[in-house]
């Protein structure tokens, strides 16, 4: 019943596919200690990586700074143009990747059109789900307040979330990539008896 696993005590059970008894589990802290730790793409400061800014201003982000700063605009190949979002405190990142708001034109525009979605109020995202890079609908985005979506980012899960439905219009190739630049993306057909 404890919420930090780190916390823990006793034996565990172990589900490899079946339960094996006394197994052996082994956890590391995940502090840093010094700058190899932080890909020296910033300091570390109390255990925590403080990631650096590249020559243009911008800055290296994930939990160890090893992420490239992300772009702030992508243009798309048919003409589409998706913006990063970004607070006057920091950017909305979705397991720690940045997140895209379609703008206008090519893709974005396609969808807003095809899915009947207000781009005054209605939004398309590009978000990262953990394996791969998701162009998703959200309903009534601008009606909610930003400390709504800064609980969204921290609280996201991309199952719990229902990202896996007929809001999602287009799926990119598995990656792990912090980018979708060089990133192939795919129409989202028929939902169901595991056909994407």
């Amino acid at each position: 019943s404890e919420f930090n696993v780190l916390d823990v005590t006793g034996d565990w059970t172990i589900w490899t596919g079946s339960l094996q008894q006394n197994g052996h589990v082994s956890m590391i802290d995940n502090e840093c200690h010094e700058a190899v730790d932080c890909n020296y793409n910033g300091k570390c400061i109390d255990g925590i990586c403080d990631c650096s800014e590249d020559n243009k201003g911008r800055k290296y982000f994930g939990t160890r700074c090893e992420h490239r700063p992300a772009c702030t605009m992508i243009s798309g190949g048919k003409g589409g143009i998706w913006d990063q979002i970004i607070w006057s405190d920091g950017e909305m990142k979705l397991y720690q990747r940045p997140v895209y708001r379609g703008v206008r034109g090519g893709l974005p525009g396609r969808v807003y059109q095809e899915a009947g979605a207000n781009p005054a109020t209605d939004a398309i995202f590009l978000a990262y789900s953990g394996s791969r890079w998701f162009g998703t609908i959200f309903r009534e985005m601008n009606d909610r307040p930003r400390s709504y979506w800064r609980d969204y980012a921290r609280e996201y899960h991309a199952f719990w979330e229902e990202i896996y439905s007929t809001r999602t219009k287009y799926a990119s190739d598995p990656t792990t990539e912090s980018s979708v630049i060089g990133i192939d993306f795919y129409t989202v057909g028929e939902i169901g008896d595991g056909e994407v």
